[in-house]
C-alpha cells in the first residue's frame, strides 16, 4: 500500500469514529435514561421484615395446628404440654410462663418481649435465635408460612372453654360425670404422646390400657427409663396421681417432659377415666 491508501484508510476510520461518537451523543440528549415506574416482574422477598398486615391469619392457624399443636396450645388458659402455651405470647415477656420450665438459655433473655419479628426468626430456627435452646424444631422454612402463624399468634382469638360439668343436685358430680370429663381431659392432655384403646399402638408413651393398678412399666413392647423401671410398685390411683401432677418430680431422671397437671380435680378425673379402660 502507497502512501494515499494510508491516507485514506485513516480518513475513513476517523469518519467510522466520529459517525459512532455523534450517534451516541445525539442518543443520549434525545432519550433521557430513567428507571422503570414498575418492576417488569417481581422477586419474591425473603427479607427478614415481612409484611405481617397481609398475612393470611386462618392459613396461619392452619399451619401452626400442623407444625405446633403437638407441643403447644394456643387457647385462653390452655396448659403447657411439651411446650408452653402461646395464648397472647405477642407482647409478653420471653419466658414468662408461670408453668412451664424454661432452658436456660431462653431465660437469660427474660427481659425482652416477644414482638413480631422476634418471634419471625425463633419460627425460622429456634436454635440459631436462641443457641442453647432444648427447644428440638429444625423451623418453619416458608416465609409466608411463618408470616401467618404469626398473624394468627397475633389474632389470639381466645377459644371458648369447654363448659364445666353442673354439679348441682339435679346433676350430681358422680363418677360417670367426671369419667366423660376425665376422657375429654386425657385427650387434651394425653392423647399426643398415648393411645388408650385395647391393643393400641405405642406412641412417644406407651398405650395406657388398662393400665390403673397394674405394675409400674408393665409393657412388654415398650422401652422405659431405666428411673421408671426400677421404680417398685403399682399404678395405683395415689401413684398416677403423683404422676400426672409433676413426672419429673414424683420420678427424676424419668424421660416424659412434661410438666404435668395442675388441677386435682382434673388429675381425679383423669384417673376415673383410665380406671374405665379395662377388659369387663
Amino acid at each position: 500500500m502507497d502512501s494515499l491508501d494510508w491516507n485514506r484508510l485513516a480518513v475513513a476510520t476517523l469518519i467510522s469514529v466520529g459517525i459512532f461518537a455523534g450517534g451516541w451523543i445525539l442518543g443520549n440528549t434525545l432519550i433521557q435514561a430513567s428507571p422503570p415506574q414498575k418492576p417488569a416482574f417481581l422477586i419474591k422477598s425473603t427479607d427478614s421484615s415481612p409484611d405481617f398486615s397481609i398475612a393470611d391469619s386462618k392459613h396461619g392457624q392452619d399451619v401452626a395446628a400442623q407444625q405446633c399443636g403437638l407441643c403447644h396450645t394456643f387457647e385462653e388458659n390452655g396448659p403447657s404440654k411439651i411446650g408452653p402455651n402461646l395464648y397472647e405470647i405477642i407482647g409478653h415477656k420471653i419466658a414468662s410462663r408461670k408453668d412451664f420450665h424454661y432452658s436456660q438459655a431462653l431465660s437469660a433473655r427474660n427481659k425482652e418481649t416477644w414482638d413480631q419479628q422476634k418471634l419471625y426468626q425463633w419460627i425460622k430456627n429456634p436454635m440459631e435465635m436462641v443457641p442453647g435452646t432444648t427447644m428440638a424444631f429444625a423451623g418453619v422454612n416458608d416465609p409466608s408460612d411463618r408470616a401467618d402463624i404469626i398473624a394468627f399468634l397475633s389474632k389470639s382469638s381466645p377459644v371458648p372453654p369447654p363448659k364445666p360439668l353442673a354439679t348441682t343436685s339435679a346433676a350430681p358430680n358422680t363418677d360417670t360425670n367426671l369419667q366423660k370429663e376425665g376422657k375429654v381431659a386425657a385427650q387434651k392432655e394425653c392423647a399426643a404422646c398415648h393411645s388408650f384403646d385395647p391393643n393400641g399402638r405405642n406412641l412417644i408413651g406407651p398405650n395406657l390400657y388398662n393400665i390403673v393398678n397394674k405394675p409400674i412399666a408393665n409393657k412388654k413392647n415398650y422401652p422405659y427409663s431405666q428411673a421408671l423401671v426400677s421404680q417398685k410398685g403399682l399404678w395405683s390411683e395415689t401413684n398416677l396421681d403423683k404422676w400426672l401432677e409433676n413426672p419429673s418430680l414424683w420420678i427424676p431422671n424419668n424421660k416424659m417432659i412434661y410438666t404435668g397437671v395442675s388441677s386435682p380435680q382434673t388429675r381425679k378425673a383423669i384417673i376415673i377415666y383410665l380406671r374405665s379402660l379395662a377388659p369387663k
